[in-house]
């Protein structure tokens, strides 16, 4: 071994032999079914990697339920249509009229237009306030999937300013 490279395992001139018999006593002591500071273990605690996957997989659900708009339609630039006719693709979505909710939509929405006095396509109630969006804009899914994980947005669909 190279002159100052470390060990992996300690050497006598090395404190950490005093702590060798007590790690042994601890290990030796410590019955199945415990922690190393004696609490009881519950193989049910243990995160499984199923649950986890089906958490991601039910929050994506549940996003794609409030989203009702086919993302993949849309080109990287967030337009639709044929080559000689590309638009943008305009939503639409109710929240609790109020200064927070207004607030957090502009910080994730840049191009969000907010209505109180009209209900939209959607049918805001009148305590809600109508917003609207487009979808030309940079990271324009990830706009609408934050939109969609708000607790308060119950759906997202196109707007056809009908």
């Amino acid at each position: 071994m190279a002159a100052g490279a470390s060990r992996l395992w300690p050497h006598r001139g090395s404190q950490c032999w005093r702590l060798l018999p007590m790690l042994s006593l601890g290990l030796l002591l410590g019955t199945l079914g415990q922690s190393l500071s004696g609490e009881p273990l519950n193989p049910l605690d243990a995160p499984d990697p199923a649950t986890a996957e089906a958490s991601a997989s039910a929050s994506a659900s549940a996003e794609n339920q409030v989203l009702g708009i086919d993302l993949s339609a849309l080109d990287a630039d967030g337009l639709i249509g044929p080559p000689d006719g590309k638009r943008a693709l305009s939503y639409e979505f109710c929240i609790p009229t109020g200064e927070l909710q207004t607030k957090e939509i502009k910080d994730i929405d840049p191009s969000a237009q907010f209505f109180t006095a009209s209900r939209g396509r959607i049918g805001c109630a009148p305590d809600q306030t109508l917003v609207i969006g487009h979808t030309h804009q940079l990271d324009f899914a990830s706009i609408l999937q934050q939109l969609a994980s708000l607790p308060y947005v119950e759906r997202i669909i196109e707007s056809h300013f009908e």
